[in-house]
């Protein structure tokens, strides 16, 4: 059974692509794929590339819904007005952080099905999409790091402070290049494994005391979570403004990211300091309206990702490709069980329990 995929054009602002003309090649023998037109340009594929990998150009949005049975895009809005069958749709749709994005889908016959659900398993990290894209974000860290310094180099000491708060999967390697190019390195975090691989490094680990990690890479909710906040809290309250460069990317499998730098705190950072929030796309760690006048650089997630776009949108096409062909072959009990982890709406209906109560007071 040939099944049909629909690549949307990603909102403006976005250089990556979820589907590269060489994923539509690899997905030929199992799926017909439609492309919106100028789904590729940002990032310098044409429509006529995806033409000649076998995929058809549609102009608008919507005809590339119709034609779909599953729908593809790293987080595009769409309107429910042409919904009217049951497809399924796949992206990176950060849903825990911001539940207005799934409210086209409810009510209507679709299902959906959120990629930064999936848990960070070993299992499962083929098609954990944060998970393999974590090497090339801290890559952009590290790029970004050095420019913006060395553009900034007389309002900082010779000795960069650089401070990293991470729940279990920061790139070893770059830190290591952030320690080559002169940068002491102080981690805030809950990952025994990272504690140790960077002790060896002699950075000095600050070891939450409250949230165990369950297995490598996965940061688990307790009953003492607000305690491990807090700790985080008071940490940034005492030695926020000690640091050059700060790099946060804290999360809670399965739960909201946690807002660590509110207004007052980014109030304290040092003048000109570089933070960068890797935590999510948007409604990060950071409250990001509060950093439009601040005396200090802000980048995004999604900045980051701009940045090495062309290698962003391999890794996308590839896992979300993977992800497909192991979705229509429906057989291997284990991804059955991972697709009831990730899947946020079935038929219309949210059936993810995190945000039933949220959506339904929407």
């Amino acid at each position: 059974m040939i099944h049909q995929i629909g690549l949307l054009k990603e909102s403006e602002g976005l250089r990556f692509v979820t589907l590269t003309p060489n994923g539509v090649s690899g997905l030929a023998e199992q799926f017909k794929v439609f492309v919106e037109r100028g789904a590729g340009e940002a990032i310098g594929f044409s429509d006529e590339m995806y033409e000649a990998a076998g995929a058809t150009v549609l102009s608008s949005q919507q005809e590339v819904i119709l034609q779909s049975d599953f729908v593809l895009s790293f987080n595009k809005s769409i309107k429910n007005d042409y919904l009217n069958r049951r497809r399924s749709f796949i992206g990176f749709y950060n849903v825990l952080n911001n539940s207005a994005v799934i409210a086209p889908f409810t009510h209507t016959i679709a299902d959906v099905y959120s990629l930064d659900l999936m848990p960070l398993s070993p299992g499962y990290n083929s098609y954990n999409l944060k998970w393999k894209i974590t090497p090339l974000l801290y890559d952009a860290v590290v790029e970004s790091s050095l420019a913006y310094f060395n553009q900034n180099e007389s309002m900082l000491a010779k000795s960069k402070k650089a401070l990293i708060l991470e729940s279990g999967h920061t790139s070893v390697d770059s830190v290591q290049k952030l320690i080559r190019e002169g940068f002491e390195i102080t981690v805030v975090g809950n990952s025994t494994f990272n504690q140790v691989e960077f002790e060896k490094l002699g950075i000095e680990y600050h070891k939450l005391s409250h949230l165990e990690m369950c297995e490598p890479n996965v940061l688990s909710r307790s009953n003492e979570e607000e305690h491990c906040l807090s700790e985080i809290a008071l940490y940034l309250n005492n030695s926020a403004q000690l640091y050059d460069l700060i790099v946060s990317d804290f999360v809670l499998s399965g739960e909201k990211t946690p807002l660590l730098f509110q207004a007052a705190t980014l109030q304290k950072l040092k003048k000109g300091a570089l933070l960068i929030d890797l935590s999510a796309p948007t409604f990060g760690n950071c409250a990001e309206g509060s950093v439009s006048t601040a005396d200090f650089q802000y980048f995004s997630l999604i900045e980051m990702l701009n940045q090495q776009a062309l290698s962003a949108s391999e890794i996308f096409s590839e896992t979300y490709s993977r992800f497909l062909k192991q979705f229509v072959e429906d057989e291997d009990r284990a991804f059955q069980d991972l697709l009831d982890s990730i899947k946020v709406i079935e038929k219309g209906k949210v059936v993810n329990n995190t945000l039933i109560r949220e959506v339904n007071e929407m």
